[in-house]
């Protein structure tokens, strides 16, 4: 990652057939001035804004007229001159000192990061917890909270929200698998279903074979 340091911006920075978007962040001289404190190239063309700008971030910044293509991960940081040009050399110190300078960070964000969802996260109005915002629910102001009445939007995350819905979670003693139900049960949805099945099974097997006296169950006996 390198990081650069000039004093305008050019599309021609942008690499060849770029493709993604460009991301402009406003920042002070302090940050500036802590990202140049490493090793960086300076792009600034004009040698009395080279020393307007050493001034200004107390790091040397050389004038070099040079053609610089950004790279995502790669940092750029522009310098834009606010104040009446004038030269360096007949600036007095307070000019120099009050002197507008704007900083902006800028770099470029590939179609990958783009792709990645902005976590905005919420608390929990039932347990407290902060979670993704795509991870809750919002519920309705009908729920039995009325200091929370007439507020909006109110959020539950997935767990307080199922455990209202489907109920809390419990664990089935025939195939041990968990289940959520709002009444107490020994077996899940799906064991209770296979052994109503099975019983629909027996029950018809037994219909179908004959009583002791040879009169089968499904005919009515007088």
């Amino acid at each position: 990652m390198k990081v650069y340091l000039a004093n305008a911006f050019s599309l021609t920075m942008l690499p060849e057939n770029f493709s993604g978007s460009i991301e402009v962040k406003n920042i002070s001289t302090e940050e500036a001035s802590d990202l140049l404190r490493g090793e960086f190239q300076s792009c600034v063309g004009h040698e009395s804004t080279a020393q307007l700008l050493t001034e200004k971030l107390a790091v040397h910044v050389e004038c070099r007229r040079v053609s610089i293509s950004i790279q995502p991960g790669d940092t750029l940081i522009v310098a834009q001159l606010m104040g009446e040009r004038k030269e360096y050399r007949d600036m007095s110190r307070e000019e120099i000192e009050a002197y507008p300078v704007q900083f902006f960070l800028v770099r470029i964000v590939s179609h990958e990061e783009e792709r990645e969802v902005i976590r905005v996260t919420v608390e929990c109005q039932k347990c407290g917890r902060k979670v993704p915002k795509e991870k809750a629910r919002q519920k309705s102001n009908k729920i039995p909270h009325p200091r929370l009445y007439g507020q909006a939007p109110v959020y539950w995350c997935l767990d307080c929200w199922r455990e209202v819905e489907y109920g809390p979670v419990q664990r089935c003693t025939r195939c041990g698998g968990e289940f959520r139900s709002i009444i107490e049960m020994e077996t899940c949805w799906w064991c209770l279903e296979e052994l109503w099945e099975e019983a629909k099974k027996k029950e018809a097997e037994r219909a179908r074979s004959p009583r002791p006296s040879g009169i089968p169950y499904s005919e009515d006996v007088e």
